[in-house]
């Protein structure tokens, strides 16, 4: 068993926004009402673009910095009206108790190679899994005789994106396919 993938998991980094991230960011903001609860907690994530990350950060003054769980549970906290404090923090009870969404039918366990990236909607909640990787968890998805366990997560923020505290520096925009991962599996609140 490697630690690795729970010391990422737990300590997720991000890089610096890009122009586009950071012009997406100060234009004029759109009213709630018109967004959806998945667009809303992505607003609310960008809050955090640039903020740089740390092991188990939550973006408090007792957790400084941001991980990719921190910046997750900040986000759609923001719009469940819950403390971060709420979630589970082992991956396969925060799933089980569906305070970040139900699995995605097709997406709940999908290797890389065969994500349908028109099936996510801004806002869902993407764990990276890995195979063979193993953290103290239960396996968050089976298949082909391996087991799979996320190492990363993130919220999909559209176009093929990202919005996640990059396990190198900050909190930013990536492409999915500059992730690194084996699998996906995504819940939707």
């Amino acid at each position: 068993m490697t630690l690795l993938p729970l010391i990422l998991l737990g300590a997720c980094l991000a890089q610096d926004a890009t122009p586009a991230t950071q012009a997406a960011t100060t234009a004029e903001p759109t009213p709630q009402a018109a967004l959806t609860r998945g667009e809303q907690a992505l607003e609310a994530g960008r809050a955090f673009i640039g903020e740089p990350w740390a092991w188990g950060g939550r973006a408090t003054e007792s957790h400084p910095g941001i991980g990719c769980m921190g910046l997750v549970f900040r986000a759609w906290g923001a719009v469940q009206e819950r403390s971060w404090k709420s979630y589970a923090v082992n991956p396969s009870e925060l799933v089980a108790s569906g305070k970040l969404g139900a699995p995605v039918p097709g997406l709940d366990g999908v290797l890389r190679t065969e994500v349908a990236i028109d099936a996510l909607e801004p806002g869902d909640v993407l764990y990276f899994l890995m195979a063979d990787d193993e953290i103290p968890d239960a396996p968050m998805w089976q298949h082909d005789g391996h087991d799979y366990w996320p190492w990363h997560m993130g919220l999909y923020a559209g176009e093929g994106r990202a919005l996640h505290a990059n396990p190198s520096s900050r909190v930013r925009h990536q492409r999915l396919d500059g992730i690194a991962f084996d699998a996906l599996y995504v819940t939707r609140p």
